[in-house]
């Protein structure tokens, strides 16, 4: 039986094939976004696209991760991409959803307290014409990248370091910690906020099995937040990240997100959502009797 953090360990990966995928996938990555502004800034001459093209280009860039991080791991590591999702070898959509729905509440319950505790600021509203493109893009581009981010941390960078170091805690700090530094760096509040949502995503990864939850909670907490912004004057050009917290804000956030991590292990639990891969029963032959 192999457990989701151990599933990086097949037959044909090697330490060196494991450190030659995190060389690898930067390079696939500046590879393929610089092909991307290749072709959507030279044909404009390099002009600037506008404030809503730039917010998509910078969500779009972080979404392009999702397909270099399965391409690496299934040339350096030997193995199908789906073992990035879950023990199953796919994404469990029917979990996925209750994980989401868990989710919805637990973000509104964080933004709600986040407000009350720190008074909230000036809202201006940006009107139908600015909100309405941004809110599509939000829709269509968060979620991806936020599964992207899940994927690369929880996914490939938990798994490839579980492969050769025997305790799971390193490979969920490490993991965490690559995480909250791909935010940038900015206050310290901030920075243990991060530093936590990684840890408890982690884990959840290995106590659920796979990435539904971390996933789950990821899109639904993005999703609020980036549409809020979009909704408001100036919205489009916030360069604001959860790294730039404080700590009213961050204890509340770790409150919720705490809570949500063992409202989804006893989901799991009761659920008897899969934690391992299944074994594979031989198949019965059936053997005809000899002729006498």
């Amino acid at each position: 039986m192999t457990a989701y953090q151990h599933l990086a360990r097949t037959a044909t990966n090697r330490w060196w094939k494991t450190l030659l995928g995190f060389v690898l996938a930067p390079i696939a990555y500046l590879v393929v976004a610089g092909a991307g502004a290749l072709v959507l800034f030279v044909p404009r001459g390099g002009t600037d696209v506008g404030p809503l093209a730039e917010f998509a280009l910078g969500i779009g860039a972080v979404a392009l991760m999702l397909p270099v991080v399965l391409l690496v791991a299934w040339v350096t590591q030997g193995r199908r991409p789906g073992t990035l999702s879950s023990v199953v070898g796919r994404i469990r959509w029917r979990w996925l959803l209750v994980c989401a729905l868990l989710a919805v509440g637990t973000t509104v319950l964080s933004l709600g307290l986040s407000t009350a505790v720190t008074g909230g600021e000036e809202y201006r509203w940006a009107g139908w014409a600015t909100f309405a493109p941004a809110l599509f893009v939000v829709l269509a581009l968060v979620p991806v990248q936020a599964a992207a981010e899940e994927y690369l941390c929880r996914g490939w960078i938990l798994q490839s370091v579980a492969a050769f170091v025997p305790l799971r805690w390193i490979a969920i700090g490490v993991q965490a910690l690559v995480f909250t530094l791909l935010h940038g760096i900015g206050t310290g509040w901030g920075f243990v906020d991060l530093m936590v949502f990684g840890g408890v995503a982690g884990w959840l990864a290995i106590r659920t099995g796979g990435l539904e939850a971390g996933i789950a909670l990821h899109v639904v907490n993005n999703v609020l937040a980036f549409g809020i912004a979009v909704s408001a004057v100036g919205g489009l050009s916030i360069d604001e990240t959860a790294a730039d917290s404080e700590w009213q804000t961050v204890v509340v956030d770790i409150a919720v997100i705490v809570g949500y991590a063992v409202l989804v292990r006893w989901l799991a639990t009761r659920k008897k959502i899969e934690t391992e891969p299944a074994e594979v029963t031989p198949p019965l032959v059936l053997v005809p009797n000899p002729v006498p």
